[in-house]
């Protein structure tokens, strides 16, 4: 799970020049970078209500974003303009979100709550890995 949250905060930030001059957006620049963080948190309550009714470990949730995730990445790495790029962007922040918020779940049910918040640094110090190594990633790939 670990890792999924990895692969999730990885972002384009730093790539986003190079795709502009190839893609030519225009004024669709900053929506390519902003779509995916509005999806991300928009998702959120609506899995968090799910995991309610269905259970948390019940894992065709996960299943679902981590899909979504997936699609969203190939929808966004193969756009030839900028309507696809933000499109690919915004399944990409559907997935994300999902599984960001599946992982602290799973990780409230399964810990106690003394020890809740050594796991639950483990769990977001992987995300923030994965922010912090994405721009070098992107960079080094653009």
């Amino acid at each position: 799970m670990c890792l999924i949250g990895f692969t999730a905060s990885l972002d384009v930030a730093i790539a986003l020049p190079h795709i502009a001059k190839d893609l030519k957006p225009g004024d669709k620049y900053i929506p390519v970078a902003n779509c995916f963080l509005f999806a991300q948190s928009v998702v959120q309550p609506g899995v968090a209500q799910l995991c309610d009714m269905f259970g948390r470990r019940w894992p065709t949730i996960l299943s679902v974003h981590v899909a979504l995730f997936a699609l969203g990445s190939g929808i966004a790495g193969g756009a030839n303009n900028a309507a696809a790029m933000i499109t690919g962007r915004t399944v990409q922040g559907l997935g994300s979100g999902g599984i960001m918020l599946i992982v602290e779940l799973v990780v409230y049910d399964m810990v106690s709550p003394r020890d809740r918040g050594k796991y639950l640094g483990i769990v977001l110090s992987t995300a923030a890995l994965g922010a912090i190594i994405g721009p070098v990633v992107g960079g080094a790939l653009a």
